[in-house]
């Protein structure tokens, strides 16, 4: 999946430490039970690395796909700063940090039954302004 992201808004401080709003405008997806894109719901589409968004199929006639994730951005400070910095994302080895996400889906779709049956486990690396 490659999603794109629009720059970070800093929220501040909160019991969980620094909080930050992402949002995106849109992206792709490909598996090997389909493709499609990303599209934007609401202004929640994007926190953190807890997201709730919705896939449109390349079928004719689409399907739409709830996907909902979690998960957790780890590594040193530094790291994770410059990790959070679209302009400097691409320069950080995907090895200094873990990005771990796990994900569920929600169709109604009958083609597509099978994802509400199913947990997916991922990981990732960010570049500039996709996640």
């Amino acid at each position: 999946m490659s999603i794109k992201m629009n720059p970070k808004v800093a929220v501040g401080q909160s019991l969980w430490g620094q909080r930050d709003w992402v949002t995106f405008v849109g992206g792709q997806w490909a598996g090997r039970w389909g493709k499609g894109i990303v599209l934007i719901v609401t202004k929640e589409s994007a926190t953190s690395l807890r997201a709730s968004y919705m896939l449109q199929t390349a079928d004719d006639p689409p399907a739409f796909i709830i996907v909902k994730t979690n998960g957790w951005l780890t590594g040193a400070k530094d790291v994770l700063d410059k990790v959070n910095d679209p302009g400097v994302a691409d320069t950080i080895n995907p090895n200094t940090y873990k990005y771990r996400i796990n994900l569920t889906m929600e169709t109604g779709d009958e083609r597509y039954a099978f994802l509400n049956t199913l947990m997916w486990v991922g990981s990732g690396c960010r570049r500039g302004h996709e996640g």
